[in-house]
């Protein structure tokens, strides 16, 4: 009864918008919704279009891609009848490479790897040129562990030149490089991402340059795309994070606590958010000691926000805020008895900035600055799992025995320690026999 009752409401609607309209002046709305991501919007403009031509087939397209964008934010979405979509896209063209590459998409989504490889290869057989579905492809071959195929889809996008997408085939093949370990390949791409000009307003853009900018140093660069993408849409968090972490490293505390407040209403229970609240605060708290001791009033009290960190990291498995929270906090009670010292002896104290910031200092490159901020949180894993697996193996507990091996082997590859990898790994594949 509801689908007819909805059918009547949507002839009604085609019928009292008057006769002078046609499926194109429905297109036109629907198309500039799903250009301003307003996909239900879109949804209900091609489904009017298609009440006056249901052959169609860019319509169904779009609609398809449109269930496909909604189901990202929301799961409720019934994908397996959005293919239905796609389908009758195809059955009034066969040649719709775009038909293909949406339901290459939504197939990828109900995580059918195999079948969305090869919509994503009928889209590129039917458009050689068409970069997205090189991209797509690529991430679903990464997925699975198939890197050289990975790698020249993702390649692929950077050859064909289109400007929409030169940015995306960068950051996947830069990201690839990094969870592979060839930092400085990642490196040369990232460089090439920082220098890409946008053409288009679109958030993910703006974050994908300013996170490469923030890489490179380059914290102006990266405050301005950041500023950019949280503009355009306010719904990512990551943007925060780096806009905030940007202001950080140039000093800019003021706004910087700004960004935060801003982001802390939006996001109540994040740890990096917390994390960097706690960063603001301190750096500022420890200027103002060195600056004038005499009025100096650093206390525990300003470690309040990595104890608030510290607690959703471990809620949601961020153990590299965690790592951080922990790190600063020993520096932070260093520096207070320092202070304590400092006063006692009516003398000046130094300057100091927290472990993050000499991190970032102390790195020379996108590749030094990754190292050195996974190195401390990698070797901390080591000393625990080493324990971990010595004690599982005097109680002859070889299945924890074997998982600690794993996660030692993993240690040690990300800190690129060849021999030490290859050790662990043929103890692994001993003890977990």
């Amino acid at each position: 009864m509801k689908k007819i009752l909805l059918s009547l409401v949507l002839i009604s609607t085609v019928l009292l918008s008057g006769c002078s309209k046609t499926d194109t002046y429905f297109i036109k709305i629907a198309n500039s919704a799903f250009e301003n991501n307003d996909y239900k919007t879109a949804i209900r403009n091609y489904r009017l279009a298609l009440m006056l031509d249901k052959n169609n087939s860019k319509a169904y397209t779009q609609y398809c891609a449109c269930e496909s964008y909604l189901y990202d934010k929301n799961k409720k979405i019934n994908l397996e009848k959005a293919i239905k979509n796609c389908d009758k896209a195809l059955e009034v063209d066969s040649k719709n490479y775009e038909a293909h590459f949406y339901k290459g998409r939504i197939l990828s989504q109900l995580d059918k790897d195999q079948e969305a490889i090869e919509e994503y290869t009928k889209s590129i057989n039917i458009n050689p040129n068409f970069s997205n579905a090189y991209l797509n492809r690529g991430a679903i071959y990464e997925k699975l562990k198939m890197n050289n195929e990975a790698l020249w889809n993702y390649s692929k996008v950077i050859e064909l030149n289109d400007p929409d997408m030169l940015i995306y085939g960068y950051s996947a093949r830069a990201n690839f490089y990094q969870n592979n370990n060839n930092l400085q390949n990642a490196n040369k791409d990232i460089e090439k991402i920082s220098k890409i000009e946008i053409k288009h307003n679109n958030a993910i853009d703006y974050e994908l340059r300013g996170y490469a900018k923030f890489l490179i140093k380059d914290y102006n660069g990266a405050i301005f795309d950041f500023t950019q993408s949280v503009k355009l849409d306010d719904s990512i968090e990551d943007n925060y994070f780096y806009l905030a972490f940007s202001q950080i490293l140039k000093e800019d505390f003021k706004n910087s606590e700004k960004t935060l407040d801003e982001a802390m209403k939006k996001f109540k229970n994040s740890s990096k958010l917390y994390y960097l609240q706690g960063l603001v605060n301190f750096e500022q708290k420890t200027r103002a000691c060195s600056s004038n001791p005499n009025s100096c009033n650093l206390s525990k009290d300003d470690l309040a926000d990595f104890e608030i960190a510290k607690e959703l990291a471990l809620k949601d498995g961020n153990n590299q805020i965690y790592d951080f929270c922990i790190e600063t906090e020993k520096e932070a009670i260093k520096i207070l008895k320092e202070y304590d010292k400092y006063e006692s002896k009516n003398e000046e104290p130094p300057t100091h900035k927290s472990k993050l910031m000499e991190l970032v200092d102390k790195s020379d490159s996108p590749e030094d600055f990754y190292n050195n901020l996974m190195g401390g949180y990698w070797e901390n894993i080591l000393q625990g799992e080493i324990q971990k697996y010595n004690m599982a193996i005097n109680q002859k507990d070889y299945i924890n025995a074997c998982i600690s091996a794993g996660v030692i082997s993993q240690a040690y590859y990300e800190l690129k320690d060849e021999v030490n990898y290859n050790k662990w790994n043929s103890i692994q594949n001993g003890v977990c026999e």
